[in-house]
């Protein structure tokens, strides 16, 4: 079960939420967001096959290097490997404006630019716009992505504003970052200057940036029983190859190797179903009969023929926002089967942090709380909600727990 609560503390003066992650994780895969090469998209494990600093999961190009992730045509492949960039059904090898849809390839000039991308569209010298053109391919020097070197096509590969007809690295964006002589679509170490390219261990890893460059598992030595990259003593599938390391309950037990990946207490019922799924995870109910369709088995709940009435789940964000003189508001998700919701204030009253719990706005029935008091300099207050069902269900979990100690 996850545990929530609000801490709302004087040294700083600010509310923090349960639901806020300071640290900057939009997506919540335990990846900090500046160096997540996916940062609004889930993707623990950060693969990036095409090592271009965009994770596979939310790469257009899994398999090629394009950083830019420019897609003209909008149709979620990306340029560099979109046959068709603008999708008009003709591939861009034979497209005459292979950036601009244009299905019929009108070129009234027969120059070998479609109509709908040719600046002077009846003129096949395309002198109609008097600006300069050194190359004489229709485009104008200032806007050509290669002003001396004749592509009316302007076809850019790898979105560098270079054309790739005179681009050194026509796909590879940064061009040589590491000025080895080796564009990073073909270094074996794209960003470390290697210019030898040597790799003892053959692994595509050029010695100048292998961890272990004598050991093509990049183990360098460690003991790793499934061959999956990773050394038993940090393998959380020591058995089972699982290169990624997804653990999704977060239980130090990769997926691969659990019956319920995805629940940290591993079925705690021994009813057969894991806790993730199971409508009565802490009450064994092999069946999952729900009789009033209410998503809490008939195990579980306290009236299995009302929908209304039951448990209250656990109240899953409660977030504390400081209004104009320093009062606290807090706002929280309504919960199912909560019909109003019990407030507990704690206070850190000495150095071994013993905490002592207070109940405040013991009866709302809406989804707010406003704090009027303000903790004295050096103390903090700690804040937990639950719900509650008048019908029969009566009080939901503690958003952080079991409370510990009497209150005066």
């Amino acid at each position: 079960m996850r545990f929530h609560s609000t801490l709302l503390c004087m040294f700083a003066l600010l509310a923090f939420s349960t639901a806020v992650n300071a640290g900057g994780d939009s997506d919540g895969d335990g990846i900090l967001d500046s160096v997540d090469n996916c940062p609004v998209t889930v993707n623990p494990a950060q693969e990036d096959l095409d090592a271009d600093s965009v994770g596979d999961v939310c790469d257009n190009c899994p398999v090629t290097v394009n950083p830019a992730q420019v897609d003209t045509d909008a149709d979620g492949v990306g340029d560099v490997c979109d046959v068709d960039d603008d999708n008009d059904g003709v591939v861009d090898a034979v497209d005459n404006c292979p950036l601009i849809a244009n299905p019929a390839q009108l070129d009234a000039d027969s120059d070998g630019i479609g109509d709908v991308c040719d600046p002077c569209p009846t003129d096949p010298a395309n002198l109609c716009n008097p600006c300069p053109d050194a190359d004489a391919d229709g485009i104008c020097d200032a806007n050509d992505n290669c002003p001396t070197v004749y592509n009316p096509a302007q076809i850019d590969t790898d979105g560098d504003l270079l054309g790739d007809i005179c681009d050194p690295c026509p796909v590879d964006p940064f061009n040589d970052v590491d000025a080895d002589g080796f564009c990073a679509d073909t270094d074996n170490c794209p960003t470390v200057f290697n210019p030898a390219q040597l790799d003892q261990d053959l692994d595509a890893l050029g010695d100048a940036c292998d961890p272990c460059p004598t050991d093509p598992t990049n183990n360098c030595g460690c003991s790793d029983i499934d061959a999956d990259g990773v050394c038993d003593v940090d393998d959380n599938c020591p058995s089972i190859p699982n290169p990624g390391q997804e653990d999704c309950d977060g239980d130090g037990l990769g997926d691969v190797c659990e019956v319920c990946p995805c629940d940290a207490d591993d079925d705690i019922d021994s009813d057969l179903v894991c806790g993730d799924v199971d409508n009565c995870p802490f009450v064994a109910n092999l069946t999952q009969a729900d009789a009033d369709g209410d998503g809490v088995g008939d195990a579980c709940d306290c009236d299995p023929t009302d929908a209304s009435a039951g448990l209250p789940l656990e109240v899953e964000e409660l977030l504390a926002g400081t209004m104009v003189g320093g009062m606290t508001q807090f706002t929280w998700q309504a919960t199912a089967f909560a019909d109003r919701y019990d407030i507990l204030q704690g206070r850190v009253e000495n150095p071994d942090g013993a905490v002592c719990w207070t109940q405040q706005d013991p009866d709302p029935t809406d989804i707010e709380y406003v704090e009027p008091a303000i903790p004295p300099p050096g103390d903090c207050w700690f804040y937990v909600i639950r719900g509650v069902d008048d019908v029969c269900g009566g009080p939901g979990p503690w958003s952080n727990g079991n409370i510990n100690g009497d209150c005066p």
